[in-house]
């Protein structure tokens, strides 16, 4: 079993984090495309350990791979790297999920984590991953609920990496760092409609988001739905292999960590999410801003760990879906069918993909809970 969390500093040079950005962002436009003849809504993709690199991203995934698998047997022909990009307001989550072949879950009902899941930033700002010390199941059928007692956040820093347990909980809250009280959507969640930028605005912009190339590290197993990246999607990539330019150093497992117990509570998180059509809340009990921002100097990783009586509770929701509101979804999905026909690919909407069901995927089961922001016009 893996460390819950791994990080690593530094592993690409500055003076590429531009070009690495944008091809992000491109990464990304493509993957919300949703089209009656190009649909990539949600895709992943996949690079094995023997295969050449064709651009730096999936040279990146490669060597983040190969990293972190050092010293392991594996069949390289059935062992790799699943790969794809976030480009998002600062403001915007990730919401909860774990991620899985959920290829695999649907047709068998089993589910397949990755061996690992990790992040590489390529921007300073936005949510911290949150990941929760929370392991999946093994089969849809099994019991999920009950408490949480550790957290690890992890802070947006350029050039930083974190790599953790594929079968743990996880998410980018942004309102871990404000005193909302409200209710943040996670995977399968509804969400408000925000307009996405077309992919010049976005490459013009990019510098202002929350930018991080995600990997999933996969031994022996490739996700049901998981493909090599269309070449014709390489050839748009600007930033070329890098080789020996991506550093690599030995991985921090040991982090700062603070004990909260009900005395230093001041607020509180509720996260809602969807698993195996079930609707779950979780509570996340919080110390103060002041607190984490003090923890936050001292490390962009640092764990809380919950004493005393106080801990992270995940508990059925109130709000469960029923059958006929899906098929209602399903409906109105489909009479949307025939208006994004004659939509302009970069004018896709993140959150009508985002409520499609049952989207072509891998692993990736996430949803960006796209809040407006009530105070802030543009």
């Amino acid at each position: 079993m893996p460390p819950l969390v791994k990080s690593v500093k530094n592993i690409f040079p500055g003076s590429h984090c531009a070009s690495l950005q944008k091809d992000c962002a491109l990464i990304f436009n493509c993957k919300s495309v949703s089209t009656a003849d190009d649909y990539s809504a949600g895709s992943t993709y996949f690079v094995k350990p023997n295969e050449k690199p064709r651009a730096a991203l999936e040279e990146l995934a490669q060597k983040i791979f190969l990293f972190h698998t050092e010293g392991m047997t594996f069949d390289p022909n059935h062992s790799g790297a699943e790969w794809w990009s976030q480009v998002i307001h600062p403001e915007d989550d990730i919401g909860i999920h774990w991620d899985r072949d959920y290829g695999l879950e649907e047709d068998m009902g089993q589910h397949v984590y990755p061996f690992l899941g990790t992040v590489t930033y390529l921007s300073d700002i936005g949510a911290p991953t949150a990941v929760f010390a929370k392991a999946g199941t093994d089969l849809a059928i099994e019991e999920i609920v009950g408490s949480i007692e550790t957290v690890i956040l992890s802070c947006p820093s350029v050039g930083g990496h974190i790599a953790f347990d594929g079968s743990m909980l996880h998410a980018a809250p942004a309102d871990i760092y404000t005193n909302r009280e409200e209710s943040v959507e996670g995977s399968d969640g509804e969400s408000e409609e925000s307009d996405v930028p077309t992919l010049n605005e976005l490459l013009q912009i990019v510098g202002q988001k929350r930018v991080t190339f995600l990997v999933n590290i996969w031994i022996n197993h490739i996700p049901s739905q998981s493909k090599r990246c269309e070449l014709k999607i390489i050839k748009k990539l600007k930033c070329p292999v890098l080789g020996e330019l991506f550093q690599f150093k030995e991985a921090t497992v040991t982090f700062p960590s603070a004990d909260v117990d009900p005395t230093n509570l001041t607020r509180s998180l509720q996260l809602k999410f969807n698993n195996t059509e079930t609707a779950y809340d979780l509570l996340i009990p919080l110390p103060s801003i002041e607190k984490l921002e003090t923890m936050r100097k001292e490390s962009s990783v640092f764990r809380l760990h919950y004493v005393g009586g106080a801990n992270i509770s995940l508990v059925y929701s109130d709000d469960q879906p029923n059958e006929s509101s899906e098929e209602d979804d399903e409906e109105e999905a489909d009479s949307n069918d025939d208006d994004h026909d004659h939509e302009s690919i970069d004018k896709a909407h993140i959150s009508n993909i985002s409520k499609t069901k049952r989207p072509p995927i891998s692993s990736l089961r996430q949803n960006l809970s796209i809040k407006k922001q009530k105070n802030k016009e543009g």
